[in-house]
């Protein structure tokens, strides 16, 4: 079959095939040729589709749901370190929303890898009681390493927060058990069993509840 209109790059030699989809699988002939004679290969080509990802929470809430409020403001931070036992792609955070009626929030969420801040996002976002939750992306994915300590932070400026006080020690999510523990990072008194950032948000193929 003819090879991939707009897709290919000769240099030197050397054929490049560049961003092929499943409708490019088939069988390929390459003929090379010189003063010596010709020589002909042929290979079939199969393209996979890549299973599409989806967001998934993973709640260290056990009910996932609101038990109770929580200060929040300029220069409290919550935060949680957790660790994992596979390799997963960690989207964001879902935080708590406001207690009462609606706002909008001052947010800024990081992510530590020991001392080092790895990734940050900072914006506005507007929060309704009723939703309980909102959630809070980073600008891009980002790979969590098994084995690796991570620290989850969250500064929220604004009217109290829901909170939960059924926090688990360790959750299954995405494939991966997910272990929750007291980070040095926090001055607002969450931890373990309570707080902020009910949540992480997992980018996987499929969630497991």
């Amino acid at each position: 079959m003819p090879l991939p209109a707009g897709k290919t790059v000769i240099n030197g030699g050397n054929l490049t095939i560049r961003t092929l989809s499943p409708v490019d699988s088939g069988l390929y002939e390459c003929v090379a040729t010189n003063s010596m004679g010709s020589k002909k290969a042929k290979m079939n080509v199969v393209v996979q589709q890549q299973p599409s990802r989806v967001n998934c929470d993973c709640w260290r809430s056990r009910s996932k749901s609101r038990s109770g409020s929580w200060v929040i403001g300029p220069g409290l931070v919550d935060a949680i370190d957790f660790q994992t036992n596979g390799d997963v792609i960690l989207q964001g955070y879902r935080l708590w929303g406001v207690y009462s009626g609606s706002t909008t929030y001052q947010v800024t969420i990081r992510l530590y890898r020991g001392s080092s801040m790895i990734a940050e996002k900072t914006g506005s976002y507007f929060s309704r009681s009723t939703d309980q939750t909102f959630e809070v992306h980073f600008s891009q994915e980002i790979s969590i390493r098994a084995g690796v300590l991570y620290t989850a932070t969250s500064q929220i400026t604004g009217a109290e927060s829901h909170a939960h006080t059924d926090g688990m020690s360790s959750a299954s999510c995405s494939g991966v058990t997910v272990t929750f523990i007291k980070s040095s990072k926090d001055i607002n008194g969450s931890d373990v069993s309570n707080g902020q950032i009910p949540a992480l948000i997992f980018r996987s193929r499929q969630c497991q509840k």
